[in-house]
């Protein structure tokens, strides 16, 4: 029998169905489950994060902003979030305004090396290549073989 979300399951149960068929590399099953999650309570923190980044996964950064967005407002200090909205928005094409919003996330958790790395490419997507080399210095100060800085320097 077919795992069917039923109708009358709370939003934190839809989110974790979600999940589910995310890790079961169902990704469009897992966005039909998160819209109906945002139907019944479009301002939900989990849902909109996890749409978000579905979207971002998926190459739909224009979208994932809005989900990330509102998300954002119900966690303003959650640098993950604003990580992935940062990302999303610099991807969106909006880069000062990822730039802004990345440096935010690693401001709030300065030991998230993926943060660093993250503003890094936005900074130099947006021509700031000074900056962005000292972004990945400052992951490479703490992590001397980071890949991903090394290969962006």
């Amino acid at each position: 029998m077919p795992n069917r979300v039923r109708p009358d399951r709370n939003v934190d149960d839809l989110v974790t169905a979600a999940m589910a068929k995310l890790q079961a590399s169902q990704p469009a099953d897992a966005e039909k489950i998160l819209r109906r999650a945002l139907r019944k309570a479009p301002n939900d923190l989990n849902a909109n994060n996890l749409i978000g980044v579905l979207l971002l996964n998926g190459g739909r950064a224009k979208e994932a902003t809005r989900h990330l967005n509102q998300a954002a407002k119900a966690d303003p200090e959650n640098a993950a979030i604003l990580d992935n909205l940062g990302v999303a928005l610099s991807l969106a094409g909006d880069i000062e305004a990822g730039i802004t919003t990345l440096r935010r996330a690693v401001a709030l958790a300065p030991e998230r090396t993926e943060f660093k790395i993250d503003l890094g490419k936005a900074l130099a997507d947006g021509g700031h290549a000074d900056e962005a080399i000292d972004s990945y210095r400052a992951v490479l100060s703490g992590e001397p073989s980071n890949v991903t800085a090394l290969n962006n320097l």
